[in-house]
């Protein structure tokens, strides 16, 4: 066979080959289901769970699902969720959001929640799939109230929905083990928008060990947990049963106050360090405990029995347990990172490298000019080269562009630089619980990633609202246990953040045993924290107390004069910052100081109950770290811890507004928001409200003899009443001061509270100031 022969049969087999029809690969065929919140409920700016349900029915598939959320109109991210299926299998994935899913919350750029990535978000296809590509839940304010139930009949405890909370919104209730496909979540964030998880005769040890360790770490994060008494609580809470606040004995039966009849209740004693909150004659009946920053309470009575959940005044008696630690600050249409984002970044996303000494330069172009002109002239007029000016003057302008350019630059190319702000409150367990911001200068264009472990959550910031930016300008994964934020597509020398809420376990804490006899504080405060503390002060009222530094581990004494016989808890203060008046690195770092300062103010001083120490530490506590580059990193925090000094009142008693704790309660459809830096001026819209003035620990354990009260209103085109405890109604006070004098007991109600209320017409509505108190007394011997 010749060549030519050969080629022909070659050519017949190719054309036949060619004319028989190709598979073409087949495409992915996805349906994604998904369900976002509790029953669909979520609030704005607070973790919740979103649970998909993915089915293949095309070939094999792996990827990545992008969901982007909004944490408010500046923050935002997005989560990748690894999925692989093989063809015909379903999966049900759940993940945790630690912001919202709503993006008309956000100018994030992006208009759908839900992206299908195969082959991986970074260098795979989107493709379609079957779905909805949005998540949808019903959103409420942050000071709404969600109470979450485990039991195994929601019949026992539907009248938890009567409760309500002094200084919160609407309550809602959610059976969570009785909800049809719901799956309880295991991850901590997830928990973030429940205020207080009520267990009810439940095998709580039943539940998967990471569902446990779940709810107990939020908990310790901030929660609130709430659970009854039953013969086999033990064995129902299984290896938590040591933390319960109670150590239950054998049935009886007692009178709790409010209920109108005895029930069953197991005799019960408080275990170290839990504080009693319902007893009679002796018999407690209700008792919390601490468990980092947040709270176990327990009843020595079942929460759910019939007899017991049935009475008329049961929701008041749970809304006492419950509502024992309302929010002190309300947050209401703004979440909380977000407007800590927008005050902290005006001085955390400056750098002492922006700074260029303007004498510096101005020497160097002197010093150009002086060079070019007369000296450069003489020197190659003697040489009569005169002609070499051609390619020396270039030369000397391009030495002089580099010499400003290395002096400018000298700091920001070799390394990224982070810097780290934010405020802390110490718990009793070593914890410090708070929010932070971390701002990072870039040292080359590209992508930079941050680590942070559970515990720590983290969501991208943008100053300027994400205008124009994709929705996927920075990417979530979880990797070993951790979480990582990688922010894509940074410009050289550009400035991005991230902020978020943090619980630092075993971080340390301040051994401070102070005592106040006759007006003289005096005792030793020591370091435990592994960081110093620089500015160590005693925060009471309005009032800082400077005390000096603190080294680790260093000990210093105390010995004030103080203005009476107690000390007022910490109230809110403004500092003298000024972000328009910052000229130099040293007012930077004053201004950053201030801030902090500012926001530890308005998160934790506010609705305070003990006065504070307070401290300013400098080592990068945060364990958001940046991945990969070797960067320089500057932190400033603001470190709290309340006490209460060793001691007993005596003597005359005089305290007014600052020294009391204030809530304020909408009644109906009213609106109030504190805007301004006066922790006194409010806004107010038309309606009615309540506002109640709390006496502090410190007092309320005192047996004070009330000698007069005084009421006094900023204005006189609101009406003002006044609750009298004796009568049980509310009473009007006619004139903008009014004196009780030795009545005062009358308006001074059992929670050792003071209730005024307040009608907005339609002509008062607007910024005024919220009214006086002023209490006198003597504490009886």
């Amino acid at each position: 066979m010749n060549k030519r022969s050969l080629l022909g049969i070659i050519f017949m087999i190719a054309l036949l080959l060619s004319a028989v029809p190709q598979a073409a690969s087949a495409e992915p065929n996805i349906t994604i289901e998904s369900e976002a919140g509790f029953d669909g409920k979520a609030k704005y700016g607070k973790g919740l769970p979103v649970l998909f349900t993915i089915t293949n029915n095309g070939p094999d598939f792996s990827g990545d699902l992008l969901m982007a959320t909004a944490e408010g109109y500046n923050l935002n991210h997005t989560v990748a969720i690894p999925v692989s299926l093989a063809q015909g299998e379903t999966k049900t994935i759940q993940v945790a959001s630690n912001g919202g899913i709503d993006l008309s919350y956000s100018y994030s750029g992006s208009t759908e929640s839900l992206e299908l990535y195969e082959g991986g978000w970074e260098d795979g296809k989107k493709v379609k799939f079957n779905g909805k590509k949005n998540l949808q839940a019903q959103y409420h304010e942050p000071d709404a109230f969600f109470i979450a139930t485990l039991t195994n009949n929601a019949d026992r405890l539907n009248a938890l929905s009567q409760t309500s909370v002094v200084g919160r919104g609407q309550v809602e209730l959610f059976h969570l083990n009785q909800l049809e496909d719901f799956i309880l979540p295991a991850e901590p964030t997830s928990w973030q928008s429940i205020d207080a998880l009520v267990i009810d005769e439940v095998a709580f040890s039943d539940l998967s060990p990471a569902i446990q360790s779940a709810i107990f770490e939020w908990v310790r994060q901030g929660g609130q947990m709430l659970v009854g008494s039953t013969g086999t609580l033990n064995a129902e809470m299984g290896e938590y049963a040591s933390e319960l606040p109670l150590t239950l004995g054998q049935q009886a039966r007692a009178q709790v106050t409010g209920l109108g009849s005895d029930i069953p209740v197991f005799e019960a004693t408080a275990v170290e360090g839990a504080d009693v909150l319902l007893q009679n004659e002796g018999q407690v009946l209700a008792a919390s405990k601490k468990f980092g920053a947040g709270e176990i309470i327990q009843t020595a009575f079942s929460l759910g029995d019939e007899g017991i959940s049935d009475q008329d005044a049961y929701p008041q008696v749970m809304q006492m347990l419950i509502g024992i630690n309302p929010v002190a600050t309300m947050w209401v249409g703004e979440s909380i990172k977000s407007y800590l984002g927008s005050e902290l970044s005006n001085v955390n996303e400056l750098f002492d490298s922006f700074n260029v000494s303007q004498p510096v330069m101005l020497l160097i172009i002197i010093l150009y000019i002086v060079i070019v002109v007369p000296v450069l002239y003489i020197f190659l007029k003697r040489r009569d080269k005169r002609e070499y000016a051609w390619f020396v003057i270039p030369a000397i302008a391009v030495l002089v562009s580099l010499a400003i350019f290395g002096y400018g630059a000298k700091d920001r190319i070799t390394n990224p630089q982070v810097q780290q702000i934010g405020f802390f409150e110490a718990d009793q367990d070593g914890g410090l619980k708070g929010y932070y911001m971390n701002s990072v200068l870039s040292n080359r264009a590209g992508d930079y990633s941050f680590t942070a472990p559970v515990g720590t959550t983290m969501t991208h910031y943008t100053n300027y609202g994400g205008f124009g930016e994709s929705g996927n300008s920075s990417i979530v994964e979880q990797e070993g246990g951790k979480s990582k934020l990688t922010i894509r597509d940074m410009r050289n020398w550009s400035v991005s953040s991230i902020i978020g809420d943090a619980y630092i376990q075993d971080a340390g804490n301040l051994a401070v045993d102070l005592r106040l006899e006759d007006e003289l504080l005096s005792g030793p405060i020591r370091n435990n924290f592994p960081f110093a503390l620089e500015d160590v002060s005693i925060w009471t009222g309005t009032r800082l107390i400077e005390l000096g530094d603190l080294a680790p581990g260093e000990e210093l004494s105390v010995e004030e004069t103080m203005q009476s016989g107690f000390l007022a808890p910490a109230f809110p203060i403004t500092s003298q910052g000024n972000y328009y008046s910052i000229k130099s690195i040293a007012d930077l770092h004053e201004e950053r100081r201030y801030m902090v300062q500012d926001m530890t103010s308005e998160m934790i001083a506010s609705g305070s109950d003990s006065p504070m120490i307070v401290g300013y530490a400098k080592d990068g506590l945060v364990p958001a770290v940046l991945e990969g580059d070797r960067a320089s990193v500057e932190a400033l925090y603001m470190i709290a811890q309340k006490f209460d000094p060793a001691g007993s009142i005596s003597g005359e008693v005089s305290i007014g507004r600052d020294g009391l704790i204030m809530t304020i309660d909408t009644i109906g459809n009213g609106f109030y928001e504190n805007y301004s830096n006066n922790p006194y001026m409010y806004y107010f819209e038309t309606g009615d409200y309540e506002l109640t003035y709390t006496l502090p620990g410190s007092l309320a354990s005192a047996s004070i003899e009330w000698s007069d009260l005084t009421v006094a209103a900023s204005t006189n085109q609101m009406e003002l009443t006044i609750f009298n405890q004796v009568s049980g109604e509310f009473e009007v006070i006619d004139d903008r001061k009014k004196s009780f004098g030795e009545a005062a007991s009358s308006y001074i109600d059992e929670n050792d509270a003071i209730r005024l209320g307040l009608k907005v017409p339609n002509t008062a509505a607007g910024e005024f100031t919220v009214p006086q108190i002023d209490l006198k007394g003597v504490v009886k011997e």
